[in-house]
């Protein structure tokens, strides 16, 4: 089972299905990635720890 703090930090991303786990403040945050992939459920994932993002504030629910 995937946990927020795994989901916040990038480690792992919730299928489209499982949007209701994804914690309120990722849904104001820019760094909340939506990915469809062709061979695979579309799923959202925390796009903070990529290396070409497109800022280097760190988002709020990270100390």
């Amino acid at each position: 089972m995937i946990t927020a703090e795994d989901f916040r930090t990038g480690r792992q991303g919730l299928p489209f299905s499982c949007v209701d786990e994804i914690p309120e403040c990722c849904f104001r945050c820019w760094y909340l990635v939506y990915q469809e992939a062709a061979c695979a459920l579309p799923y959202y994932f925390c796009g903070y720890n990529l290396p070409d993002r497109i800022t280097q504030d760190k988002p709020a629910c990270l100390p």
